[in-house]
């Protein structure tokens, strides 16, 4: 979304380095900006004194030279969202990337930038109620140490992620209106650990550490230590994404007996004891699968994956099968194209990206995909290339990732 010129791309290659080594530990995002490092190499190839770039425009999804606002349903029900032009998030003082990962109803943003010096930050913007947002503000790593991240923020601006821990990463959470992070008790697990997931309650979900293997757990509260969640039977991993408004649903994955991880969903009930998972599902012909969202209805959204490595973008909703109470599960990529559905809000509207020309940042409504087939996604942005959203909001602003810039998308 920026320049490339000769110090752009320098950075872009150190940047592109130091990304590598940080992977590891951005787990929910880490699959994504893997193919980020594909399209840096792919735009380093073509950096040269100048460059040029500027901010993609928004799509016109019905082509008549103006996206607007009667792009979209109920002029055609098959394109329903319509987005003014994307704004940029831009990053700390010197960054070459930034992603947005998570937005609040208070359009509170949370997400990362480097920070000129080869070291990553968890970062907040605030967004007007224009679209325009503030310079991005630092939340800090533990101290004395370099790194963090922030994967989500509820609607009281509490955000939580991760923090480098001398050798180790460890889950935190930023209290509101605070820029010092406050690290979650894990009892008798151990990091690494990190925090994904945070409701309105403040119960939080993420991953931690026992016997050498990544399980899924569960805050009741910040000031709780982390209970680990069960795993499907014969299954020794797994990662916690999100907890529900309510605090009584949980999605994430869950290794099963032959070590395939699935999506599941765990239920929490009245007395506050979880229950064992759920197996949502694969797609026809596949044997992986991943749950990141949930909304207020009940749907599901993630992905599905083949054994050759073909990522679907898929909903799963309840109902009955074949007689029984289950989760049918929608494919929301047309034939042959992969994609990933990042997070669905209480409207049904699911945000996410479709691997077409590249990687298409998305929006589908689950009635829409659950009516036609193969289901209808819009593009958020006008141009191909290498665009992914991962958040959403109940009033339908979208952000994500362009290139190697944060984006908010603002619906009209």
């Amino acid at each position: 979304m920026a320049d490339c010129g000769q110090g752009r791309c320098r950075g872009l290659i150190i940047f592109t380095i130091f990304i590598e080594k940080e992977m590891a530990a951005m787990k929910k995002i880490r699959n994504s900006l893997f193919v980020l490092l594909t399209a840096l190499t792919v735009t380093l190839s073509g950096c040269g004194g100048g460059g040029g770039g500027g901010t993609p425009t928004a799509a016109d999804l019905d082509g008549d030279g103006v996206p607007n606002a009667q792009d979209a349903f109920p002029n055609d029900p098959a394109k329903f969202a319509s987005f003014a032009q994307p704004q940029e998030l831009s990053g700390l003082t010197g960054s070459v990337f930034s992603t947005a990962v998570s937005i609040n109803s208070n359009r509170q943003v949370v997400g990362m930038s480097d920070n000129g010096s080869q070291e990553m930050r968890a970062v907040l913007w605030n967004v007007a109620s224009n679209g325009t947002p503030s310079a991005p503000a630092e939340l800090n790593p533990i101290a004395g140490n370099t790194y963090s991240a922030a994967y989500a923020i509820n609607d009281s601006g509490v955000a939580v992620g991760e923090s480098s821990k001398a050798a180790a990463y460890v889950a935190v959470l930023w209290p509101a209106g605070t820029q010092t992070p406050t690290e979650l008790p894990l009892g008798a697990l151990t990091a690494p650990s990190a925090a994904y997931g945070i409701n309105n309650g403040g119960r939080i979900v993420g991953e931690a550490t026992t016997g050498g293997n990544t399980v899924p757990v569960f805050w009741s509260s910040s000031a709780t230590a982390a209970v680990p969640l069960p795993l499907l039977s014969g299954g020794t991993t797994g990662t916690a994404y999100f907890i529900d408004s309510t605090g009584t649903k949980i999605v994430g994955e869950s290794a099963n007996s032959s070590g395939k991880m699935r999506a599941v969903l765990w239920t929490i009930n009245s007395s506050g004891t979880v229950g064992t998972p759920t197996d949502l599902g694969v797609l026809s012909g596949h044997d992986r699968s991943v749950a990141f969202g949930i909304n207020g209805s009940g749907y599901i959204v993630g992905e599905s994956e083949s054994a050759t490595g073909e990522v679907h973008a898929v909903l799963w909703t309840e109902g009955i099968l074949g007689g029984l109470f289950g989760y049918r599960v929608t494919d929301l990529g047309a034939p042959g194209n992969g994609g990933s559905a990042a997070a669905i809000n209480d409207l049904g509207f699911i945000a996410g990206w479709s691997n077409v020309s590249g990687s298409l940042a998305s929006l589908w409504h689950a009635m829409n995909a659950l009516d036609i087939s193969p289901a209808v996604s819009n593009q958020i942005f006008a141009t191909t290339g290498f665009t992914q959203a991962y958040g959403i909001n109940n009033a339908g602003i979208v952000v994500g990732l362009s290139v190697d810039r944060a984006f908010v998308a603002m619906p009209q």
